[in-house]
């Protein structure tokens, strides 16, 4: 199980090696929009960068009890 400062440190260290290539985003649960919520995070994180483009992104899911399984299925499909 992950703990918050191992997320933590994971983040840091991810950041000192690709900067703000790196995206973080902390998804509470899979309601109605969190597809919609994601994919405009992750569109603002790249308007972020310097070239348009993340080398990767942290889909930080702890403590996310569940939700609606379509939206597990649409955030499985976003293009990476």
């Amino acid at each position: 199980m992950t703990t918050p400062l191992h997320a933590t440190r994971a983040l840091r260290d991810a950041w000192a090696a690709h900067g703000p290539q790196v995206g973080y985003i902390l998804l509470r649960g899979f309601a109605a929009d969190a597809g919609r919520e994601v994919r405009a995070a992750l569109q603002a994180l790249q308007a972020r960068t310097a070239d348009g483009h993340l080398k990767s992104v942290i889909l930080d899911l702890r403590g996310n009890p569940g939700g609606l399984l379509n939206q597990v299925d649409y955030l499985t499909r976003l293009p990476g």
